[in-house]
């Protein structure tokens, strides 16, 4: 008999490998923020299925990431009833919006797909682009080493942030309204790749952040970049995620995951620019 049940944090080790995840998930298992789901599934106490699902407490929003069954037990129902499973339980504490995101050039998104028309869910509707890119290969483009920040500009580890200095950014968005909630640099510290991830200073002030989160064992994403509007200028940006690109490559992490909203017109151009002639 096939049971599903929310799986608490000595349990989920023996379901990793059901996700891709693998590198994030031990530090987001940790984490004592209750910002992650796992729903398992098992059989006679065998692990089948992992369905990881991301909660906004604050909003009462919920995002499935990931869903995944052992090759054995596919097209028997075990996946359909895992997202019922996972849709009630996120109803009985109070979710009143539930997303999943997926990407459409998964060999599997088509029997995925099928599931959610199935269980009654809307048409899925394209809402980010999202390329992969190897490190190897990006370090040829020539505008990872042409750029320079100007002076009185800085570069430093996102990891050496002072204590007063954390204090100092959370001040600026809470009670200046400085840079956007979902743009806080300290909302991914649990999966945060330490030796890559940058802070930009304007003299001694922070100004920016490139904040970048690990995905995969071999693969880091970059979510979040953010410079004060005061100062979007002189390539600065560029510059910064340049030099991730260049800490990514000399920690040998082989690919990149760069995303962007489908209607965000600046982000595709520089897609089309700087990164798509290197994929």
């Amino acid at each position: 008999m096939i049971s599903y049940e929310v799986l608490t944090s000595e349990k989920i080790t023996s379901y990793l490998h059901f996700t891709s995840y693998k590198s994030g998930l031990p530090i987001i298992v940790n984490e004592k923020s209750n910002s992650y789901l796992f729903l398992g599934a098992n059989e006679m106490d065998k692990p089948i299925g992992l369905m990881l699902c991301k909660l906004d407490n604050d909003n009462k929003t919920a995002s499935i990431l990931s869903a995944n069954v052992d090759e054995g037990y596919r097209q028997k129902g075990v996946a359909t009833n895992m997202l019922k499973s996972m849709v009630s339980t996120l109803k009985q504490r109070g979710f009143n919006k539930i997303q999943i995101t997926y990407f459409q050039n998964n060999s599997n998104y088509p029997y995925f797909e099928k599931i959610l028309k199935k269980s009654g869910w809307l048409n899925p509707v394209p809402r980010m682009v999202v390329c992969r890119i190897e490190c190897a290969k990006l370090m040829k483009a020539p505008w990872i080493t042409k750029y320079q920040l100007p002076p009185d500009y800085s570069l430093f580890l996102w990891s050496n942030i002072t204590p007063s200095e954390k204090e100092e950014v959370l001040s600026l968005e809470e009670k200046k309204g400085w840079y956007p909630k979902n743009f806080n640099p300290f909302l991914s510290e649990s999966i945060m790749a330490e030796k890559i991830s940058l802070g930009l200073k304007f003299k001694d002030k922070i100004i920016g952040w490139m904040i970048v989160t690990y995905y995969s064992e071999n693969t880091i994403n970059y979510p979040k970049l953010y410079i004060c509007e005061k100062y979007q200028d002189s390539g600065k940006a560029i510059v910064m995620l340049a030099e991730a690109i260049k800490l990514q490559y000399k920690h040998k992490i082989t690919y990149g995951l760069f995303a962007f909203d489908i209607d965000n017109i600046k982000m595709r151009l520089f897609f089309e620019k700087r990164l798509k002639p290197y994929m």
